[in-house]
């Protein structure tokens, strides 16, 4: 039994939470970016296209709603305020 998780199955990979990483800001670019690209996806008349720019207005909008960017993760980096400690 893992005891970490209290789960039978033996935990193969450690997977980091999806803490925010990614600020007010960056997230309505990234907003403003799905859009666009949802537009180009639309107006396309190439099929292939279209499902590269749908996945790339998805993979964008996903970004936005969840405040996390994968890549942001792996380089360590965030554009999330620093939140400052309560005034005593």
């Amino acid at each position: 039994m893992n005891k970490a998780t209290n789960s039978p199955y033996r935990a193969t990979l450690m997977v980091p939470p999806m803490t925010k990483n990614i600020g007010t800001p960056d997230r309505l670019l990234r907003l403003a970016f799905a859009i666009l690209l949802a537009i180009a996806a639309y107006r396309s008349e190439s099929l292939p296209w279209q499902l590269i720019l749908l996945a790339g207005a998805l993979f964008c909008l996903f970004q936005a709603l969840t405040s996390w960017c994968v890549l942001y993760a792996l380089l360590g980096k965030s554009t999330c305020p620093i939140p400052t400690p309560p005034k005593k």
